[in-house]
């Protein structure tokens, strides 16, 4: 699947327009924390049912519409390690994404192992390996590269399928109420 990159604040207010009737989204952020008191928001990568997107901040404006719209929505957000998604969510808007699926805490629940990296979750619940090779890359600095932004949308890429298997093995073992909550 082809993905849109997200380069204005016309085109931002388009795609959470499009996000909003959404059932499922994924998310992840690149960001660096290195040299800032708070983490500095670099890339937001989506990935729905239908499209794959990459959001860069530096030029799309204001992300609080894009975190508001996660909040307010009806949809499930999918993260792995939400931690910072969380953050920056809730220095936008004060308020977390709507019914936040985190696929590490979903994974923990279903084997022994926690916490589990993004990958060797897909790996574990999915078979599929996904690419690596750009994890030292300065997320300031651009333009970005076609691979940068593919090694980012890995990122998304497998969590619409992680979270229907782990839900799926959550279920099995009853122990979804258990995922559920953690996410409160």
């Amino acid at each position: 699947m082809s993905h849109e990159t997200i380069t204005s604040p016309a085109q931002l207010a388009a795609l959470c327009k499009r996000l909003a009737v959404a059932d499922r989204i994924g998310i992840d952020t690149e960001f660096v924390s290195e040299d800032t008191y708070r983490p500095e928001l670099c890339l937001v990568q989506i990935a729905t049912r239908d499209e794959l997107a990459v959001i860069d901040p530096y030029k799309s404006g204001d992300m609080t519409p894009f975190w508001r719209m996660l909040a307010d929505g009806k949809q499930v957000t999918i993260v792995h390690a939400a931690r910072e998604e969380l953050n920056f969510a809730l220095a936008a808007c004060d308020r977390p994404p709507a019914n936040l699926f985190d696929t590490q805490l979903a994974a923990g629940f279903c084997s022994a192992e926690y916490p589990s990296s993004y990958g060797s979750v897909v790996t574990r619940f999915t078979n599929a390996r996904p690419a690596k090779g750009e994890q030292r890359t300065d997320w300031r600095r651009r333009p970005l590269s076609p691979e940068q932004i593919e090694y980012a949308l890995e990122d998304v890429r497998y969590l619409l399928q992680l979270h229907e298997t782990l839900r799926s093995k959550l279920e099995k073992l009853k122990r979804i109420e258990w995922l559920n909550e953690e996410m409160i």
